[in-house]
């Protein structure tokens, strides 16, 4: 085996590359699969494939409406826009194999996969000769590890695998054995203790609030920006179609004009706030063309923190504040527990957002204050985790090169750290060759564990 191909798969955003600490990813896609009609469209159900058990049967029914596996191509990353572009009466039906963190669709999870190794990083099947090692949520299930590592060796025919969890890699890469790992997903928020090297697992808790929620609130707000909808229809963009609107919260959820405020706003003033003749309007590109937005750039970003924001509204969802403290105070050990405020990692797709440190230094520093009867345990306030300097490809620069204009790559974190334990994998061969597989079958997925 020569290299390791590093693959992080979400339920937004699909990441890959060969293992190069020096260089980011090079494949960042959408985890969407896309599925064009061959021969035939019908409302039968999709033979041969088959998706999670997790998925309800609601969910099931709605995966595919494909009549024969044989009779669609599945398409990823820029193929889904070029081919909608080049025939736009094509039928492409959109699936995604991961939904709140959990597979719910094997068959598109391994067109995706394939795709990457394929197309994206020109390793062919027949000669493949590099291992790949797949960063995945904690909570996964022993059964889903073992159909991922079947699906690999069988469907993929790689030499070799790693599972590693991804909150391990996030701390490995940033050098320190012990983090509380905050992962900011697009379905999910996950606060992951990690002690030692080993994840806690009755510390590690997650709530379904992610980027999701605050495209939704986006949608609803976008019609109060008056500014915004003149310049709408002016450029001849409908936002009263479901799908425009919901592209266009997309684009500026996704852009560098939202930004989170330090301190929280009361659920009114969030959703009817009018803007002034004074408030800061930012701009952003969308179908080609430059808009600005106002005020509800940080308003949507309210649906984070305020349960009651969210669709549907929601009083039985813990907030991210308490579900941190919470995981945190399931660790028995003072010292330990000192080490995890001190070490807290900001990671996935909304960890790009500004204002989000400073947010929840706000919200938590009452949370772990020192009282009366504070010790030398007691944490006096949180402290974030850095990626090391001398990573530089994952430091952004904006402006000049110099050091004070590098700006970190948080949402990359773990695909680094899978970039610099694949190094010792190599060296130590601790991980699960094919004859491995051949000898115990899928079940080598946690009777061999690579760390």
């Amino acid at each position: 085996m020569q290299s390791f191909v590093i693959v992080d798969i979400g339920s937004h955003t699909a990441k890959a590359g060969l293992a190069d600490h020096t260089q980011p990813p090079q494949v960042v896609i959408t985890s969407a699969v896309g599925y064009k009609s061959v021969k035939s469209y019908t409302d039968g159900a999709l033979s041969n494939g088959f998706v999670g058990n997790n998925a309800s049967e609601q969910e099931k029914s709605k995966e595919s409406r494909f009549e024969n596996l044989a009779e669609y191509i599945p398409l990823c990353g820029d193929y889904i826009a070029h081919e909608k572009k080049v025939d736009p009466s094509s039928v492409i039906e959109m699936r995604s194999p991961i939904r709140d963190g959990i597979i719910v669709d094997w068959t598109a999870l391994g067109s995706l996969c394939k795709h990457i190794l394929v197309r994206e990083l020109s390793i062919q099947r027949a000669q493949n000769s590099s291992g790949l090692l797949l960063s995945y949520p904690s909570h996964w299930t022993k059964s889903e590890l073992e159909m991922i590592t079947q699906m690999m060796f069988e469907s993929l025919n790689v030499p070799g695998l790693a599972l590693i969890e991804r909150p391990l890699l996030c701390v490995y890469a940033c050098g320190v054995p012990t983090g509380l790992v905050l992962d900011f997903g697009h379905d999910i928020f996950e606060v992951s203790p990690v002690v030692e090297s080993s994840i806690l697992r009755l510390a590690n808790l997650s709530t379904s609030i992610g980027g999701r929620d605050v495209q939704n609130l986006l949608c609803k707000l976008i019609p109060q920006d008056k500014i915004l909808l003149d310049s709408l229809v002016a450029a001849e963009i409908d936002v009263s179609d479901h799908e425009t609107l919901a592209e266009l919260a997309k684009t500026i959820r996704e852009s560098s004009a939202c930004e989170i405020r330090r301190v929280p706003m009361d659920t009114a003033s969030t959703l009817r706030l009018v803007d002034g003749p004074d408030e800061q309007r930012f701009e952003f590109m969308f179908r080609g063309k430059l808009f600005t937005v106002g005020s509800i750039r940080y308003r949507c970003m309210e649906a984070l923190f305020d349960s009651a924001l969210l669709d549907p509204p929601s009083k039985d969802v813990i907030r991210i504040p308490e579900l941190i403290q919470v995981a945190v105070h399931q660790v028995p050990d003072p010292d330990k527990r000192l080490q995890l405020w001190e070490n807290t990692l900001i990671t996935g797709g909304l960890s790009l957002v500004t204002g989000l440190r400073e947010r929840l230094e706000y919200e938590i520093a009452p949370l772990i204050a020192a009282s009366e009867t504070s010790h030398e345990t007691q944490p006096k306030e949180l402290k974030f985790l850095k990626i090391p300097e001398y990573f530089t490809a994952y430091k952004e620069v904006k402006g000049p090169e110099t050091d004070q204009n590098r700006t970190e790559r948080p949402q990359d974190v773990a695909y680094l750290g899978g970039c610099i334990v694949a190094r010792m994998l190599m060296a130590d061969r601790n991980y699960i060759s094919k004859g491995d597989y051949n000898e115990v079958g899928p079940a080598i997925a946690h009777l061999k564990e690579s760390r």
